[in-house]
């Protein structure tokens, strides 16, 4: 018996999260995990994952693409929707309630007690923000979140102690916690614009590790990068960058975006 890697079947698979270029502003542009991130995403494309990155991504493509509709099979998938030049792409839309459905696959356990709602939120901000901002665009204030905790509800990355666990939430928001959320995602979208024009607005990374792991620390390296625990693109790098590509490409990135971005409600990221 002989035992030989079939890299070309590797390669295959990890073709298949090549990044496609994608027109206008969407919610996950605009939560502001990393907006430098999302704008050096647009200018120099995003690249492709490593094999463990891209094993993750596919187990979280199937549990959205094959489980989840198990769960709620009456459902609409891919629901496009649009509000304030924002787009986004529902995982799934519940047909009786009208609520976002959304699909989550993780390596880690909860961060707590379902009472520990402040926890919660301190945790999984991004999460909860991207829903809001659906839950927001269908005009809802409740929706439902489906996850699979790929190691348990009580193990992480490291300890695997009982396989793979399910959870299902349904969220309940209040209208103001939409309504904040809301203009922090329009605000970032007015930030986005400015800096696809080449402005030093961006702010970096929000959450402890992200830079660590950027594709760009690599493949950008002209870029000056403070050294800090986890490196980080100071602004004005980052401007220089997309001012050159703008000079470049002769094109805007933020195309459809930037012909409307000039009004008054804009500018002031309302």
């Amino acid at each position: 018996m002989r035992l030989v890697e079939d890299t070309e079947a590797l390669s295959r698979f990890m073709a298949t999260f090549e990044n496609k270029p994608r027109e206008g502003i969407h919610v996950s542009d605009v939560v502001g995990v990393c907006l430098r991130r999302t704008l050096l995403d647009r200018v120099h494309g995003r690249p492709l994952p490593d094999a463990s990155t891209a094993a993750k991504w596919g187990v979280g493509l199937e549990w959205e693409e094959v489980l989840t509709p198990r769960l709620y099979p009456d459902c609409e998938r891919q629901v496009h929707v649009e509000l304030d030049g924002i787009v986004g792409t529902v995982d799934f839309v519940d047909k009786e309630h009208g609520v976002s459905v959304e699909a989550k696959a993780t390596w880690h356990k909860p961060p707590g007690a379902l009472v520990d709602v402040d926890v919660w939120r301190k945790r999984l901000w991004w999460v909860f923000s991207q829903h809001m901002g659906y839950t927001k665009m269908l005009g809802k204030t409740w929706g439902r979140i489906a996850t699979l905790y790929v190691n348990g509800m009580d193990g992480d990355l490291r300890w695997r102690p009982g396989g793979p666990e399910l959870r299902f939430l349904n969220v309940y928001y209040s209208q103001s916690d939409l309504d904040h959320n809301w203009e922090e995602l329009r605000a970032n979208k007015a930030l986005l614009i400015a800096g696809g024009r080449g402005e030093k607005v961006l702010p970096g990374a929000k959450m402890n590790g992200i830079c660590g792991s950027c594709p760009h620390v690599d493949e950008l390296t002209e870029l000056p990068i403070t050294q800090q625990a986890h490196p980080t693109f100071p602004c004005d790098g980052v401007a220089r960058l997309t001012m050159r590509y703008l000079k470049e490409s002769g094109r805007n990135i933020f195309q459809q975006e930037m012909s409307t971005s000039m009004n008054t409600e804009d500018a002031n990221g309302k």
